[in-house]
Parts: C-alpha cells; sequence; structure tokens
C-alpha cells in the first residue's frame, strides 16, 4: 500500500515536470505592437512632428525678415512745355498735341513760377492758363527757378543762404503744388555759382522733406546738364529724378546730341552717385548747326524729304535726333534701367506719326 502510494507521488512529479519543461521551450505569440512602437518602426509613414515654439518664432522672424520680390521699376515717358512760347493759349496746345500728351506719363510746364529775392513765388498767367486746361490729361510738374535776374547778377544764392530762407521758401513751393495739383516740383537753375552750390544742396534736402509731407507726396527733380555739377551726395540722394540735358554737346565733326553724347552723360551722372533709376535722359526736338552756332531749327520744321539719304539725322548743315535716333535712345534707356527718357521740348515735335513722343512710347511699349 505504502509502495502504491508512494509510485503514484513518483508519477505525479514526473508528468508536473514534464508539462513545465513543454511550456518553457516552445515560442511564445509576440504582443501586438502599442501604436508608438508601430511608429518607430515605420519612419516612412511617421507624421510630421509638431515645431516646437522657439521653431515656430524662429520661423515667422525668418519671414517677417525676408526681403521682398524685387519689383521691376516703371520706365516713365515726360516732355518739357514751356508755357511762355504758348503764343496760342493752352486749349490750342492741348488739341493739337492730344496724341503725345496722352503718351506721356507727365509733361513739365515751365518758364511760368519764378522766386524773387524774398523767397516770394511769381506764377504767370500762361502757367495758370496751362494747369487748368492740362490738369486730367497727364500728370502735371512744374519748373520754378529764381528769377532770370537774380542768376544775371548773381545774386540768386542770396535768397536761400539761411536755413529761415530755406524752410520759407520750401514751404511757398510745397505749398503751390498742393493748391495746384502738381504732382511733381522741377528746377532748371542754370548755373548756381561755385559757392552758391552749397546752400543749393541743403535747400534740396529740405525741400524734398517739405514735398513729402503734402496730403500727396510730391517728387522733386532737376534739369541738369553733364558739366560741372557739385550737389553733395545728400543732394543727390533727395532727387527723384534728374532730367538729363544731353543735348547741345557737340562731337568732333559738329553732331550734337548723339548717341555717345548720351551714354557720356549718363556715366557722368552715376559717376556722381546717381543711381540709374532716377536718370531721365533728355532728347532734343530741334536741331543744332555744324558749326555749333546759335540757331535752333525746330524738329516740327524740318522736311523729311530733305533728310540726308547718308544720315537719317542731318539735313544740310543741321545735325538733330530723328524718330528713328529717339527710338534707339530710349532702347539704350530701357537697357541701362534708366527711370525714362524726356524729349525738349513739346511744342518743337511733330503732332503726326513721326513724333518723337511717339517714337519714344512706341519703343517703351514694345520693348
Amino acid at each position: 500500500m505504502k509502495l502504491r502510494r508512494l509510485t503514484g507521488l513518483l508519477l505525479s512529479l514526473v508528468l508536473l515536470f514534464c508539462t513545465g519543461c513543454s511550456q518553457s521551450a516552445a515560442p511564445r505569440s509576440a504582443p501586438s505592437p502599442t501604436a508608438e512602437e508601430q511608429a518607430l518602426s515605420s519612419p516612412s509613414e511617421t507624421p510630421a512632428e509638431a515645431p516646437s515654439n522657439q521653431q515656430a518664432e524662429e520661423t515667422v522672424s525668418a519671414e517677417k525678415n525676408a526681403p521682398a520680390p524685387a519689383q521691376e521699376a516703371s520706365f516713365t515717358l515726360c516732355a518739357y512745355l514751356p508755357v511762355s512760347s504758348m503764343t496760342q493759349g493752352a486749349a490750342a496746345v492741348a488739341e493739337e498735341y492730344a496724341g503725345s500728351i496722352a503718351a506721356l506719363d507727365y509733361l513739365v510746364l515751365n518758364t511760368g513760377a519764378y522766386w524773387d529775392e524774398n523767397g516770394a513765388l511769381s506764377l504767370s498767367d500762361e502757367l495758370l492758363d496751362a494747369i487748368e486746361t492740362l490738369q486730367g490729361k497727364t500728370a502735371l510738374w512744374c519748373t520754378v527757378n529764381p528769377q532770370g535776374a537774380l542768376i544775371r547778377e548773381g545774386t540768386a544764392g542770396q535768397s536761400i543762404d539761411t536755413p529761415q530762407e530755406r524752410q520759407a521758401l520750401a514751404q511757398e513751393i510745397a505749398a503751390f503744388a498742393e493748391q495746384y495739383g502738381l504732382a511733381g516740383i522741377d528746377i532748371d537753375w542754370e548755373f548756381p555759382l561755385d559757392d552758391e552750390w552749397e546752400d543749393f544742396s541743403t535747400f534740396l534736402i529740405t525741400l524734398k522733406d517739405t514735398l513729402s509731407r503734402n496730403s500727396e507726396p510730391v517728387a522733386l527733380s532737376l534739369a541738369l546738364y553733364p558739366e560741372e555739377i557739385a550737389l553733395s551726395e545728400e543732394a543727390i540722394a533727395a532727387l527723384d529724378r534728374i532730367h538729363v540735358m544731353a543735348y547741345d554737346q557737340f562731337d568732333s565733326e559738329g553732331f550734337h546730341s548723339t548717341m555717345q553724347a548720351a551714354e557720356d552723360a549718363v556715366a557722368y551722372f552715376t559717376a556722381l552717385g546717381a543711381s540709374p533709376q532716377q536718370l531721365v535722359l533728355g532728347i532734343p526736338a530741334y536741331g543744332r548747326p555744324l558749326d555749333g552756332s546759335a540757331q535752333w531749327v525746330f524738329y516740327k520744321d524740318i522736311d523729311p524729304e530733305s533728310i540726308s539719304g547718308g544720315n537719317p539725322d542731318l539735313v544740310g548743315d543741321i545735325s538733330f535726333n530723328s524718330a528713328a535716333t529717339a527710338a534707339q535712345k530710349t532702347q539704350y534707356a530701357l537697357e541701362q534701367n534708366l527711370s525714362g527718357v524726356m524729349v525738349y521740348q513739346l511744342l518743337c515735335d511733330r503732332n503726326d506719326q513721326d513724333a518723337l513722343i511717339l517714337a519714344c512710347a512706341n519703343m517703351a511699349e514694345n520693348a
């Protein structure tokens, strides 16, 4: 009996031992991976990690500080109109040159506004007539100069030789621009004396600052010949435009306002520190004799049938800029990224399909 019980107990122990060995040797089923483990095991399917607050701030800051895309400056076409030469009145000019005026970005009215020794402005009836008639047909600028007597006497600089005088004149000009809705003020002072350039430079800075305070900012330009300019760097920087008078300069053969003269004029002003975007290249609508004598022949009075076959810019001994040359200069201005071109002056130009203004406009439009 005891032997049986002992044998049964031994058999039970053997069975229990074998079952435990069998369970430990069998492979376990791997547990299902967690979502975190799945993400780590499949990087190609992992969603992008949310940026930290610091990273987000750095991204926003970088976007704010990134330079804005460069915007191409618009190319402008302008012309001068000496109001004192409107013998038939502004209405007749507006009608005769309607097509050319419509092609302009702005028209500079000159020979009608002057300041005296006390800085007081005088405005001619012709100027006021032109402003009233031409307002709305194109943007209007106006040339404001020292009185001719002051320039001839060499006393023009005395009208702006103190800060008070400069500020008073600047305010008077700004008020004039505000009253008549002018888009720009131009100065064509030919020429300051050597000891007047410093005060003139300071005045330009003051004037630009004053014009910028108008209800609509008013542009500031100078008409300048490419010679003996002594403006300060700060004064040049204050200018929106320089109307480059690249004419009445003669080459060795007596031709005036050639392509080379235009290129030399641009080089002169860029060497002074002006940017190409400030320069408006001047094109004359008149001819000059090859001998350089004091004679000016209007382009509109040149008979196209009499133009030399060998040189389209020559009639007899008169050199001038043909429509083809005006277009070539416009193309050059575009290639050099200049601000634009200017025709001097409207009343010298033709009013038909051969007009210099239209030649410039067509080149600019089709470039």
